[in-house]
């Protein structure tokens, strides 16, 4: 099979505090790149990336819909007129 070399830009802080950690596990950045992308062909979907905890402004969000206390706007333009009134 073929190889292809492509290019990314990613900061330089970022790619060396990779590379260093990749290193301590004993793989390159290229292996673990031929990794995912080996993934997504597999799975016919990107890796699950694990997030952050939501943050207090999201949990109330979450918490505000999960008990039903949202307010919907129904159409776009009425959540555009919605938000141009809270200004």
């Amino acid at each position: 099979m073929s190889k292809t070399r492509f290019t990314a830009e990613v900061d330089s802080d970022t790619l060396t505090k990779a590379r260093e950690i990749l290193q301590r596990e004993q793989t390159t950045l290229d292996e673990t790149l031929c990794e995912m992308l080996n993934y997504i062909v597999a799975h016919d979907a990107s890796p699950c990336f694990q997030c952050g905890e939501p943050n207090i402004e999201t949990l109330e969000a979450i918490a505000e819909a999960e008990s039903g206390n949202m307010v919907s706007a129904g159409t776009i333009t009425g959540l555009f007129k919605q938000l141009n009134e809270e200004d």
